[in-house]
């Protein structure tokens, strides 16, 4: 299935961020093609987007739905 909002920030890194380039450097020395690099960098992205979108402790006073006696 195709992601692409985050292929569109991979491409974005790929030519801004100098992390990101030497990166892709470092995989093509290695062996690895385009397209892997590609597919790896977008799931470390989606790795760092789902850290920013779900909480990592939720609040401690949600115990269920509102309004419901125990």
């Amino acid at each position: 299935m195709q992601q692409p909002c985050l292929y569109r920030i991979v491409l974005s890194r790929l030519r801004w961020d100098n992390r990101t380039r030497s990166y892709l450097q470092r995989r093509l020395t290695g062996g690895r093609t385009r397209r892997e690099i590609i597919r790896y960098l977008k799931r470390y992205v989606a790795r760092q987007v789902y850290r920013l979108v779900v909480p990592a402790n939720p609040p401690a006073d949600q115990t269920g739905p509102a309004g419901v006696a125990a």
